[in-house]
Order: structure tokens, then C-alpha cells, then sequence
């Protein structure tokens, strides 16, 4: 059974978008609620899918950067720490983020609570990227040149263990005058703020993690 926040885009500012969201019932509050009670709850963040076609979104790094994303997103609501890693356990997670992008294949929930019992946590979450679009519109004037906006859209899946999976949608936006906004390797990794999809993939991610029932603990 699986529960769905829907996040939608209510307003654009100039380089984030910003998103309101619909609230659970009581009854699905309260659940996931009760499971965030006590100390913060170990979570590993076991990959990200994408639905979106073009050689733009096959690289394998994109789904390790919105990991760490998620990771960072996740225990900054004060719920959650990472669990503890060795070697082998980062080797896993390393192979588990590679093919679960390359494969474009959903976890059941079966397979989420294994996973969740070999690595030894409380949840774990993985993310899929919905939609990617850009608009290029001109602006009017003898000096106006063109402004390009990127839109993207991302939901967030998380699994306590032997729980049902709660999922969010969050919606980012970025804008810019110049053409540089898509994503850019450098020295073995992408850099999600140095581009506009970039930065309108990660606060689309942590839009759908503000719109999950989750207390928030940090202030």
C-alpha cells in the first residue's frame, strides 16, 4: 500500500522554485508520526530512477549526487542519521544507486524491508526524477536577450521496515540569461549548483522531502 503526497508548484522567484503541498489524513499523520518518535531513526538512501529520454540524464553520477542530496535532506529534518558504514557496506550502496539508475527499475517493498534488514536500518529511500523541461522565451527591448527556464520534478520514496512506503513530489525551477543548465562533469563529479537543472533537481528534492508527514525536529 502506498501513501501519495502530491506537491505542487505555486511560485516561481528567480532561481528556486517554491512549492506548497496537500496533508495525509490524521489517521496516515499519525502513523508515520509514531514511527519518528524517539531518537533519530538510522535511514540509507539506496538510489534514484529517471523517467526522462536523452544522453543528458544517463550518467550514473547523477543518481549518486541526488542520493547524497536525499541523505543530506533527510537527517537535516532531524529524524533521521545515516547508518553506520564500512567499506563493504558503501561498496553496496555504490552498486545498489549505479543499477537501480542504469535499470530504471522500481524497488518493491519487499525488496526494500531486505534491503533495509542486510544494512542493519530503521528506512531507507530512493528517489525518481518525473519530469524535465525547459522554456526559452525572449525578452522584450533593444537590449533584452533570452531567459531560459528549467523545470523538474522529482518524488521522494520513503520505507520504515515492515511499513507501508510514504511518497512526496516536490517541483524545483531555475532561471537564468545564460545557456549553461545542464548537468557538467568535472573531476569525476557533478556539481548540482553549478547549473540551472542542477539546481532546480535539488530543491526539487528537498521540496518532496519538506512535503513528507515528518516531524520537524531541527530549528
Amino acid at each position: 500500500m502506498i501513501k501519495i503526497v502530491l506537491l505542487c508548484s505555486s511560485l516561481f522567484i528567480f532561481l528556486w522554485g517554491c512549492t506548497s503541498h496537500d496533508t495525509l489524513t490524521q489517521a496516515s499523520q499519525s502513523e508515520i508520526q509514531e514511527f519518528c518518535k524517539g531518537n533519530p531513526k538510522r535511514i540509507a538512501v539506496i538510489g534514484a530512477t529517471s523517467q526522462i529520454k536523452g544522453t543528458e540524464w544517463e550518467n550514473h553520477l547523477i543518481a549518486h549526487g541526488i542520493s547524497n542530496i536525499l541523505s543530506q535532506a533527510l537527517c537535516d529534518t532531524g529524524n533521521f542519521v545515516l547508518v553506520e558504514s564500512n567499506s563493504e557496506v558503501q561498496e553496496k550502496l555504490q552498486k545498489m544507486i549505479d543499477s537501480h539508475w542504469t535499470e530504471r527499475k522500481a524497488y518493491s517493498e519487499q525488496e526494500a524491508d531486505s534491503i533495509a534488514k542486510d544494512l542493519g536500518c530503521d528506512a531507507v529511500a530512493y528517489a525518481k526524477v518525473k519530469s524535465f523541461s525547459t522554456n526559452r522565451a525572449r525578452l522584450v527591448g533593444p537590449f533584452a536577450g533570452a531567459t531560459t527556464t528549467v523545470v523538474v520534478e522529482v518524488e521522494v520514496n520513503l520505507k520504515p521496515c515492515g511499513k507501508s512506503t510514504w511518497q512526496s513530489v516536490g517541483v524545483g525551477k531555475a532561471k537564468t540569461n545564460t545557456v549553461g543548465m545542464l548537468f557538467q562533469v568535472n573531476q569525476g563529479k557533478i556539481y548540482f549548483d553549478d547549473t540551472n537543472v542542477g539546481k532546480a533537481t535539488k530543491q526539487a528534492l528537498l521540496n518532496a522531502v519538506d512535503a513528507l508527514p515528518i516531524p520537524t525536529k531541527n530549528t
